[in-house]
């Protein structure tokens, strides 16, 4: 019983210790789905920031169209937080239909031309039709930007 009294006690420390270092930051920029109060454009937590997925609309010409326009506005996150494409470890890319993989392949390396982050690449039905949507991890070895907005006090 004492192990476990020491155990929980452990793991309240540091649940309170990471939820302090965590940071929503919601960056304005172009994308057809806007945060709500159900989500953040980007969480930091110490120096690693989580991108929220965003997608293209289904009106977009091309796959190929749909990745740059995509990969775009989460730059513009990226920066929010102070990060760049360089930061980013990893990806995750939702096709709406996996025969757009090629092209999401030819926009995805014109962002990611050396050093390309880890990425998964699955078949998804995509909020509003979205053809793609993506998602991002970065590494920020500065941590995040001082113009990120700060945390919103906790209730």
């Amino acid at each position: 019983m004492k192990t476990f009294a020491i155990f929980a006690a452990v793991a309240l420390a540091c649940a309170s210790s990471t939820a302090a270092q965590l940071q929503s930051t919601s960056v304005s920029g172009k994308s057809v789905y806007q945060p709500s109060e159900l989500y953040s454009n980007a969480v930091v937590a110490g120096n690693w920031a989580f991108l929220a997925g965003v997608g293209a609309p289904a009106t977009t010409s091309s796959i190929e169209d749909a990745v740059v326009g995509v990969l775009g506005e989460l730059g513009s996150t990226l920066q929010g937080v102070g990060g760049s494409f360089s930061d980013v470890i990893s990806g995750r890319v939702f096709l709406a239909n996996i025969s757009d993989y090629d092209g999401m392949n030819t926009a995805w390396t014109q962002r990611f031309s050396s050093n390309p982050p880890a990425r998964t690449v699955v078949e998804a039905a995509n909020p509003g039709d979205s053809l793609v949507e993506i998602e991002l991890t970065a590494y920020l070895p500065n941590g995040a930007s001082s113009s990120a907005p700060a945390p919103a006090p906790s209730s």
